[in-house]
């Protein structure tokens, strides 16, 4: 996370490119093989994503702020429910498959 920070403060990038960085760099590796692991506590992958975009490179917001404002401004949803979905999704294909 510090390393993505890192370069988009060097490069002065577009809040929606250091979102799209985390996104591929960051939260898939967060996310690897979520759909085993999911059904423990993610509450601190959730925190991990909200203390990103805080930062004061993204946005520049105090660590006190909201995070359903953060989430709602930048139109983001919390790496959880990604987390719910693939749970799901895995465990309907083990119970659909013969």
């Amino acid at each position: 996370m510090f390393s993505v920070l890192q370069k988009a403060r060097k490069l002065n990038l577009p809040v929606e490119m250091q979102l799209n960085m985390f996104e591929t760099m960051v939260a898939l590796i967060l996310l690897f093989g979520s759909e085993v692991w999911g059904f423990e506590n993610v509450d601190i992958i959730d925190r991990f994503q909200v203390k990103f975009v805080k930062i004061r490179v993204v946005l520049g917001l105090k660590q006190t702020t909201s995070s359903c404002m953060v989430y709602g401004e930048l139109g983001l949803l919390p790496l959880s429910t990604q987390i719910k979905s693939s749970v799901l999704n895995n465990w309907c294909k083990v119970l659909n498959d013969k």
